[in-house]
């Protein structure tokens, strides 16, 4: 199993039990009294994509702020896209689960799949350093650029790409309402939701009502991300 797991990730361990913890869900460890599952490694691992990330895109964009980094980096370490990441490697039937956690269909969920890629980053970053860490993750991201990319887009113009997304899945637009105008008049601070099918899908406050309204829409891509996310975890 290690050496077929092995070739699928093009590394070879030095110490292949880091491997074996790395795929050991917690499960799995209680039904066979084991002492270690993969959660510490998991910790590390976290930490590691971290660094490795923010890394890349300060040299991938070495014209964005802080603010559009954040962004980018959280769409790239998010469950949906570690686990996407995970499925492409064919990590799922190497996890090692319990019997009952089987059956219920935990091996195919998101959050399983991510947590499991993440300790995978944490058991090579353990066996070879940060440099073996880059060699295997980067391909990876790099395959994701197209839709990091988009998110760049998303960024530079929310109201644009909310209302792109909208007409694509439900072939409506959204509106803006103008909540409140607060403060003194020649400092004014506006406050906008944006709403569709009688919902408020985000509100956004900003010094004129076109950055308020900017504001509300970023809201509520990122809301909207993650409605789809937990959605497909479920």
């Amino acid at each position: 199993m290690i050496d077929e797991l092995e070739k699928r990730l093009s590394y070879r361990f030095s110490n292949p039990e880091l491997l074996k913890e790395a795929l050991i869900h917690s499960s799995y460890a209680h039904e066979h009294g084991l002492s270690k599952d993969n959660e510490r490694m998991e910790f590390l691992g976290d930490a590691v994509l971290s660094l490795i990330v923010s890394e890349y895109l300060l040299k991938r964009y070495p014209e964005k702020k802080e603010g559009e980094l954040a962004l980018i980096k959280s769409k790239i370490v998010s469950r949906g896209t570690l686990a996407y990441l995970a499925d492409k490697i064919g990590l799922g039937p190497f996890i090692l689960l319990g019997n009952g956690d089987d059956k219920q269909g935990v091996r195919k969920r998101k959050s399983t799949l991510a947590n499991v890629f993440e300790a995978l980053i944490g058991a090579i970053y353990l066996d070879g350093g940060l440099e073996r860490v880059r060699e295997f993750l980067l391909p990876l991201i790099e395959s994701l650029l197209e839709e990091v990319d988009k998110i760049s887009i998303a960024i530079k113009d929310p109201k644009t790409r909310l209302q792109e997304i909208l007409q694509a899945r439900f072939k409506e637009l959204p509106r803006y309402e103008l909540m409140s105008i607060e403060g003194p008049n020649h400092e004014p601070i506006f406050r906008v939701k944006v709403v569709f099918r009688g919902k408020i899908l985000g509100t956004g406050v900003g010094k004129s009502r076109k950055e308020a309204e900017k504001d509300a829409a970023k809201k509520a891509i990122e809301m909207l991300d993650d409605v789809i996310i937990n959605k497909e975890d479920a």
